[in-house]
């Protein structure tokens, strides 16, 4: 039988094969890598004391996600060596509010643009709710600007996706490709869109992710129209990203859904 760090390389490979996000297994990678060189053939005790030592809350739930994933995954396999997989507990992160760009937000920062590359990033970031890394890697033939979508090639599960363009996020990348044919549409790395925002004082490009899945529930998009517009294999990460505006989306969709009763 394998060493159970032996066994991690069959561990990522059945993740991705699954077609889950390649980013995740990797850390989880590296949280297990860490365990089984301090406790080999660990026991419950035993991991539950090494998550101890792990200062950070939200650490201390990846690291006890990562155990339940390899454990789960050894346990479909007929190895028993982490049976106790299901008792790790994960620890409640508390919500924090996070910055979320607001529609009045975008408007005014939309006034502000001089730059015809600047105009078309905040228009992209608001319609479609790319990842910084994603837009980045953008390419001209990735957009279909007849039939309003850019196709993101890679994204963080590995899968390619369609991400839907309004119609000034349409004719601002008209302008902004012009008569390119090839190449990157915004000719900007991950970190240089981000020094941009950073510069012109604009919110990161999470907060405007945020925004764009807050906005489309709020508009009346279905969830199941956000997820795999966002990349999103489930629900839990929408959720994630609304949590602190679940409670003005619950009253906004009573109000725009529930007739109230006339005298």
């Amino acid at each position: 039988m394998l060493s159970l760090i032996d066994a991690l390389p069959g561990f990522e490979s059945d993740w991705r094969l699954r077609g889950r996000a390649h980013r995740t297994v990797s850390e989880y990678s590296r949280y297990l890598t860490k365990l089984l060189q301090v406790y080999p053939e660990p026991e419950l005790t035993e991991v539950l004391k090494w998550m101890e030592s792990i200062p950070s809350i939200a650490c201390r739930r990846q690291s006890a996600r990562a155990v339940r994933s390899f454990g789960k995954y050894l346990s479909s396999s007929g190895d028993q060596r982490f049976e106790w997989w299901p008792r790790v507990p994960l620890q409640m992160e508390p919500v924090l509010p996070q910055r979320t760009v607001s529609e009045p937000e975008y408007r005014s920062i939309r006034e502000e643009c001089r730059q015809v590359r600047d105009f078309a990033l905040v228009e992209l970031l608001w319609c479609a709710g790319l990842r910084r890394s994603e837009i980045a890697r953008l390419k001209i033939q990735d957009a279909n600007l007849t039939d309003g979508y850019m196709t993101v090639a890679r994204s963080k599960s590995g899968r390619p996706r369609r991400a839907p363009l309004s119609a000034d996020a349409t004719s601002a990348l008209a302008d902004l490709i012009g008569h390119r044919q090839e190449g990157f549409i915004f000719e900007l790395t991950s970190e240089g869109i981000g020094a941009v925002l950073k510069r012109r004082g604009w919110p990161p490009a999470h907060a405007w992710r945020r925004g764009w899945a807050v906005h489309a529930l709020r508009s009346g998009v279905s969830e199941a129209s956000v997820r795999p517009a966002a990349g999103w294999r489930t629900g839990a990460m929408v959720v994630r990203y609304t949590a602190t505006l679940s409670e003005e989306l619950a009253l906004d969709e009573f109000r725009n859904r529930v007739s109230r009763p006339t005298r």
